[in-house]
Parts: structure tokens; sequence; C-alpha cells
């Protein structure tokens, strides 16, 4: 019988959106395991900290690139750089997300240029990131695609936990996340036979300074009472990283404390 291993030591695992509340702890998740992070995100200087801070705290190769995942030329030179440099794509997580919308619009408001840049990070960028690392995945016949959706790409919002606080969440936001699934699915079953998995993690709401209004609101919707800790996306990172899930594709994981289980 094989034991799975959940070690990432030689791996290399490429992070999009890396240097954001929720990308700096998915880096984490697999430097903490052996992994060499490739750090993605826009903002040069913000993402040179996050890699400093990363590299201080757990030893291992961790390089920043500013790239905008939105153009398929720098999403192609940058994983040919990778490639050239570190020898090889184990991991990808598709992890870069835009909300512009933080006050209120109503759906009828909403800018067709915002839902067309939303969805070109969002999802798009998902697109071009997973066509560019799958073209090596599949070559080298190994590898894991790890796309980030959201609750609100399973279910539709429920726009009382928003009474009383000046934030909202748009329609793009919602129809980028439900088409990471469609995704997600599609390359599972493409890359299926070249033994490259493609899965998705759905978070729950995860606390980031929420006012107390909206923690009251949103924590009675959620089974478990509370909204989620960053730290407890990290083992399910983990799983789907690494060999432990080598038979685990075309999924969708909420982390979300029985939030779409209502």
């Amino acid at each position: 019988m094989t034991v799975p291993s959940w070690s990432l030591v030689d791996r290399v695992a490429v992070v999009t959106g890396a240097a954001g509340f929720l990308g700096r702890e998915h880096c984490d998740a697999l430097a903490e395991l052996g992994a060499s992070v490739v750090m993605v995100d826009v903002d040069p200087t913000t993402l040179a900290a996050a890699a400093d801070d990363l590299r201080a705290r757990r030893g291992t190769i961790v390089v920043a690139r500013a790239v905008d995942i939105t153009s398929r030329d720098a999403v192609q030179s940058l994983v040919g750089e990778i490639v050239d440099s570190l020898g090889r794509i184990d991991v990808l997580v598709n992890n870069a997300q835009l909300q512009l919308s933080t006050s209120w619009v109503e759906f009828e408001d909403l800018p067709v240029d915002d839902w067309r840049r939303i969805l070109d990070v969002n999802l798009t960028g998902a697109f071009l990131c997973s066509q560019a690392v799958g073209r090596v995945m599949r070559a080298a016949r190994r590898g894991s695609i790890i796309n980030f959706g959201s609750i609100y790409g399973m279910i539709g919002p429920d726009f009382r936990v928003y009474d009383g606080t000046p934030f909202t969440t748009a329609a793009v936001y919602s129809a980028s996340k439900a088409g990471i699934y469609g995704l997600t699915r599609y390359l599972a079953t493409y890359y299926g036979p070249h033994n490259v998995r493609a899965n998705a993690v759905t978070p729950g709401g995860i606390y980031n300074g929420h006012t107390d209004p909206f923690l009251a609101a949103y924590n009675e919707r959620v089974p478990m009472r509370r909204m989620g800790e960053p730290g407890e996306i990290r083992g399910v990172m983990q799983f789907l990283a690494s060999d432990a899930s080598t038979y685990v594709t075309g999924q969708n994981i909420p982390v979300d404390g029985g939030r779409t289980a209502w």
C-alpha cells in the first residue's frame, strides 16, 4: 500500500494574487511543506515585501514576479522564465481576484466596464494561467491546479448581511466565481488523461476586520456561527497541492463553516 505524501520538497508552486490577504496565507502553506514558491501579483512593492517575509520565515526558495495575468504574452513569458530557472511547475494556485464595488451599486447601474474588468482578472486570468502552466504540466505528466471560487459562485448573496454597512457584492463577482467551477471541471476532464488534476476551493467569509453589524448578521447564517480564519484554508490547500490527493480531481471543496449546506 502506497502511503500518501504531503511533502512538497523539490516541488515548484505558482500562486497568483500572492501578496493579498489570502494569497500570503496560501504561499505560506505551500512553503511550510517545502515547496519553492513563485509569488505573482501586480503591485511590485507589496509583492516584494510579502516575498521577503515568506523567505525569512520559511527559508525556502521564493521568487516574486509582478505580472498582469490578464495579458497572455506576460503570462506565457512568466511561465517560460519559471521553467528555465526552476525546471518545473508542479502546482498552480489561481487565487487572484478583483472586486471593484466596495459601496452599494444597484444591479441595474453596474457599469459594463466594471463587469469586463472583473471578469478579465477573476476568470480570464485563471484561464490564461491554466493554459500556459497546463502545457508544462501536460508535458511532464504531473501537476495540480487549484482554483479559488467563492460561496457567491455557489449561492446567491443574502443582501441582509450588508444592512447597516456601506458594502455589498456585485453581480459580476458571483458570475466570475461561478465560471471558475466550470473551468475547473473542464480542466479536470481535459487534463485527466495526462495525470494533471484540477480542483476548486471555496472559502466562506474569512474574517478581515469586518464591522460588528456585518459579523452579527453573517454569523447568524453560518451553522458554525462564526467567520473563518485565514489559516483554516491551509489544510485543504496542502492536501490538493500534494500527493495526498492524487485521485482527487474535478471537485469543489467549500471551506465555509457549513454556509452552503443551508
